[in-house]
């Protein structure tokens, strides 16, 4: 029985030794096959940009090569960060021969030709980056492959067509997509609600068109939405209503029409930033908005709202009261619509920074309370009747900071808002509104 066990030992310990010894072998060879493909990749790069990788010779030790990183175990490649080398070419197809890489990162280059399907060979790919390049064609169907995806991002380039179903189908460990700055147009496939570990989904400044489709709401892990500047129509999605989770909302520069649901601030309850302006909306702004502790940012300029009192078709009546109970609000953009009445007591929303209300049909005086927002630097109070004195404390201080322009029956304020001729300055204080596409 010893004799036995003593046999079975040392063929245990044989066969370890063997298989560290092909194990290692196996590495050297697969190794070279790692070494190869970055020679290839690295022969399509532009002469002129190729400085950045002169460490990529025969004489480096692959491991030791700019922006290339090794597993510890058994040096295979697992990480190609290249990003803001300032290399031009075209992407070789040869990379997916690195077959255990997990990262890629070639964001900020000026790389150009397609995206090479042959990255759908990388199966273990998490990471994909290749934003703020010259990249054209099309979203590469085989991408589908790549079952370990979290972040693809393909921010700025020249990318065509739409976004492929295919991704729908397997992507389902994807949590954020990065799509903004191309030109994409059609429809969003339905399987686009399969994605459902999403957190960030940003397709701003394309082409898409026609409705958000209702599978979205399957998506209830989304934080952030970014489908600013596109050609989408329809009425306010209402799938996002299922978003409790969503925080920030950008569908700016679009062709939405309909209302707002009366309950959107239950439904949408945990919202940072809610920007929706150069729409084609109707209806009141929900009272219930004032249920949102958590809103920043809100902004519902420049709509064509209708409603029963509407004047000139756009959103008109009087602000709800409620908007001063958004305690940690910092910016508001009402502009460009036709709110009438005074402005409403908001004195609790110390934090303002930013607070638009041009071009509307507001009247009375402009609250002293106003002065009192040590954290408001752009007041844009032109285009509507305001009378009376305008305030010379706090933002009413600097003239670089407010504008009252264009309201007939003000007075007082300081020197500096007067032209030679007696009349309230032009001052031009306004807002560039889209600020996040990815």
């Amino acid at each position: 029985m010893k004799l036995f066990l003593l046999l079975a030992f040392n063929a245990l310990i044989l066969f370890k030794i063997l298989d560290a010894r092909f194990f290692y072998e196996a590495s050297k060879v697969d190794g070279n096959a790692d070494r190869k493909a970055l020679l290839v990749f690295k022969s399509q790069v532009s002469a002129n940009n190729r400085l950045a990788l002169v460490s990529w010779n025969d004489s480096t030790p692959l491991c030791q090569w700019e922006g290339v990183t090794c597993a510890r175990k058994h040096k295979r490649v697992t990480g190609l960060d290249l990003g803001g080398l300032q290399l031009g070419g075209i992407i070789s197809p040869a990379i997916g021969n690195l077959s255990f890489l997990r990262s890629l990162n070639l964001e900020d280059n000026s790389f150009g030709g397609t995206i090479p399907k042959e990255v759908g060979m990388l199966f273990r790919l998490q990471q994909l980056n290749m934003s703020y390049n010259n990249l054209k064609g099309v979203i590469p169907t085989s991408l589908s492959n790549c079952s370990r995806l979290v972040t693809l991002d393909l921010t700025s380039n020249n990318i065509v067509n739409g976004l492929p179903s295919e991704l729908g189908g397997s992507l389902s460990s994807l949590e954020n997509l990065f799509l903004s700055k191309n030109n994409l147009s059609g429809r969003f496939p339905t399987s686009l609600g399969n994605l459902t570990s999403l957190k960030n989904l940003f397709i701003a400044f394309n082409n898409m068109e026609g409705e958000v489709p209702k599978t979205i709401g399957r998506l209830t892990q989304l934080i952030r939405l970014q489908l600013s500047i596109n050609n989408l129509s329809g009425v306010f999605p209402p799938a996002i209503y299922n978003l409790s989770s969503l925080r920030y909302l950008f569908i700016a520069g679009n062709h939405f029409s309909g209302s707002l649901s009366p309950g959107f601030g239950y439904m949408l309850a945990t919202l940072r930033e809610l920007e929706m302006p150069m729409n084609s909306f109707s209806g009141d702004l929900p009272k219930t908005i004032s249920n949102i502790s958590t809103l920043r940012a809100l902004d519902v300029s420049e709509n064509h709202f209708a409603g029963s009192v509407s004047v000139d078709n756009r959103l008109s009546g009087n602000i709800p009261e409620t908007i001063g109970d958004c305690l940690y609000m910092e910016e508001v953009y009402l502009g460009g619509n036709s709110f009438d009445g005074v402005i409403p007591d908001i004195r609790n929303l110390r934090g303002l920074k930013q607070f638009n209300l041009s071009n509307n049909n507001f009247s009375g005086n402009i609250p002293e309370f106003l002065a009192n927002f040590s954290s408001l630097v752009n007041l844009d109070l032109s285009g509507n009747s305001f009378q009376g004195a305008v305030p010379t404390k706090g933002v009413f201080q600097h003239p670089e900071e407010f504008s009252v322009s264009g309201n007939r029956n003000l007075c007082g304020g300081i020197p500096e808002l007067y032209r030679v001729g007696g009349s309230i300055l032009l001052l031009n204080v306004r807002k560039v509104f889209i600020q996040v596409y990815k």
